[in-house]
């Protein structure tokens, strides 16, 4: 289900790149622990590092504090930075790949990880990738060192937590003060994921591998987690940034859902991704009003997200019986 953002909450208004953000309701991790989040566009990110110890199972994730041992793990993991829990109160805490990728889900009930398509549509509402990481990350040298070059203009609030180095280095601690780096949900199949990252005389929004978006990390690593809700957001304030209503049916679906834009659609990006957010198929929609899509054979809750040559965007939640 959509939800509308009253234009009571009081928008942001950026002067330099005209976009609209306005602080979110917050949401609460299985561990109690509160986080403020923000609106950009037609998303809601946390504005802080996820520092939850439980999957939203409530299942325990293991703390590992020796090196070696966090080099050698294959199952889901956390720690505070150098292993200091003061860190935690900052920076949250820096979680593995396997405990992104496992089924039960580190986000709270209604959130997700990122893929990495989410962080470039965050970016684009951000003037694009080149721009992006000087305004998602804050202002002046109480984090960040002293070539900081961070406005924080989108309120994402993005700290240099550092890093905790996998198999090739032994558990080692680094990069606090320079870098902030993301895990997104991509992956070709462990071990290799995709991250994002902030860097600190950068004003990019940069891939981990300095490269693109190939799956390149190894999973032993451990980088920091922002969630993302499930439901995209319809920005009343700015209606022009928001695509025609579309409707999917039937929902609950067997495997196929038909789709009505209602008007035809032109330089359109259909993207589908998984309860975790993870980006399962992609293609391309053009002089279509109507358009059929078969859902994998797996149940559970998928989401549809189409986009315009212009950026705009609408997201359906469907279900698969």
């Amino acid at each position: 289900m959509r939800r509308l953002l009253a234009i009571a909450m009081g928008f942001c208004f950026n002067s330099v790149n005209a976009q609209i953000y306005t602080p979110g309701a917050g949401v609460t991790d299985i561990d109690g622990n509160f986080y403020e989040t923000i609106i950009i566009g037609s998303q809601e990110w946390m504005k802080e590092n996820l520092n939850t110890h439980h999957y939203s199972n409530g299942d325990s994730i293991s703390y590992v504090s020796d090196g070696n041992d966090w080099a050698n793990v294959s199952v889901g993991a956390f720690v505070w930075y150098n292993n200091d829990v003061n860190n935690a109160s900052a920076y949250g805490s820096l979680y593995n790949g396997y405990s992104v990728l496992d089924s039960r889900g580190l986000c709270p009930e209604g959130w997700h990880i990122p893929s990495n398509a989410e962080w470039i549509q965050l970016a684009n509402v951000l003037g694009g990738e080149s721009v992006a990481g000087d305004k998602m990350k804050v202002d002046g040298t109480a984090y960040w060192s002293s070539s900081n070059s961070g406005t924080n203009e989108s309120g994402f609030t993005g700290l240099p937590a550092g890093a905790r180095a996998g198999s090739l280095l032994n558990g080692m601690f680094g990069d606090l003060g320079s870098r902030a780096n993301f895990w997104t949900s991509e992956t070709s199949g462990l071990p290799l994921m995709v991250v994002r990252r902030l860097v600190q005389n950068s004003a990019e929004l940069l891939y981990a591998n300095a490269i693109d978006a190939t799956p390149s990390i190894d999973p032993t690593i451990g980088y920091s987690c922002r969630c993302i809700n499930d439901e995209a957001i319809s920005d009343v304030g700015n209606p022009e940034n928001r695509l025609n209503n579309t409707v999917a049916y039937p929902n609950p679906t067997t495997g196929n859902i038909r789709l009505d834009l209602g008007q035809t659609a032109e330089n359109i990006t259909l993207n589908v991704l998984n309860v975790h957010g993870a980006l399962i198929h992609t293609e391309e929609l053009n002089n279509v009003q109507t358009h059929q899509l078969t859902l994998p054979e797996i149940s559970g809750i998928y989401f549809i997200q189409l986009m315009d040559a212009e950026g705009r965007i609408e997201t359906q939640k469907v279900v698969r019986e």
